[in-house]
């Protein structure tokens, strides 16, 4: 499972679910948390159902369609958790919000139940404590991708959404988390969506810092995600001319265009061109 770009729409706005696959997210998240107010969390729950209950809304259109679900000390993961477990649905993915431990992720595994256990789980981390123990978060085996939230940091830290420089330990935090663990760390959202100039130096950073992908929470942010987390025509033709001068001197140490190549350099290579492969 490997997306760029991860839109966020509200569970309870089902004319703006396709939206995704018209500006070509790689995947939706259809959202049950913080995107919808309490009083909504009902008909929230029933618009995303009955969206996955009508396979047609989303087949064959190239992008795939998630959930995010209440955090697991919420008043509202009781309904959400008895909503799956009675439809069956099969989202594409998970998403876990305000994970705070490795036990969080393996008990909400468990309450899922066997109808969602090859469903691939994606927990966030939103606190100081869930921070500390990004590593046994990333560690459960149903963790497949580890996402950072910048919003509810930000204001842990009292300090604006945007501040690179005060959230850079939890960047570096998740990402090592996420690498020890080979699974892809997703970046949070860009909030001003008027300011695109913005959210591409945001993206640069991330992609600087080794992010794999990034939330999107409107529209017009998707194009400069896709286009941030995907390697360039030149980057893909070197990676593939590289390998292949590597293996021809029987992976010995060797030169490409000035470049030095060793086993080290040959595997961020081939993660590379992995990475486009969808």
């Amino acid at each position: 499972m490997f997306y760029r770009s991860y839109l966020f729409t509200p569970g309870n706005r089902p004319e703006r679910f396709t939206n995704g696959a018209a500006c070509g997210a790689d995947a939706v998240v259809l959202d049950w948390e913080d995107g919808v107010g309490p009083a909504h969390k009902d008909e929230a729950r029933r618009q995303v159902i009955d969206f996955y209950l009508n396979e047609s809304n989303f087949k064959d259109c190239g992008t795939a369609f998630g959930i995010r679900l209440n955090s697991l000390e919420s008043d509202y993961i009781v309904d959400d958790l008895r909503a799956l477990r009675e439809t069956s649905i099969q989202p594409a993915f998970i998403f876990l919000a305000k994970v705070e431990c490795g036990r969080d992720v393996e008990i909400l595994a468990r309450l899922l139940g066997d109808n969602y256990s090859d469903i691939p789980l994606i927990p966030t981390l939103e606190s100081i404590r869930a921070l500390d123990n990004a590593e046994e978060v990333a560690a459960c085996a149903r963790s497949t991708a580890l996402g950072l939230s910048h919003g509810d940091l930000s204001s842990i830290y009292n300090i604006e959404p945007g501040n690179w420089d005060g959230l850079l330990h939890a960047c570096y935090m998740t990402l090592k988390a996420a690498r020890k663990f080979n699974i892809p760390a997703v970046d949070g959202p860009w909030l001003d969506v008027r300011d695109l100039d913005g959210l591409k130096k945001e993206i640069t950073s991330g992609l600087k810092l080794g992010f794999d992908a990034k939330v999107a929470i409107h529209p017009s942010q998707v194009a400069a995600i896709n286009k941030g987390f995907s390697p360039t025509e030149n980057q893909i033709e070197f990676a593939r001319k590289a390998i292949a001068r590597y293996e021809d001197n029987d992976h010995n140490a060797c030169m490409l265009n000035g470049v030095m190549l060793d086993e080290a350099v040959i595997i961020r290579l081939r993660n590379l061109l992995k990475s486009i492969e969808k």
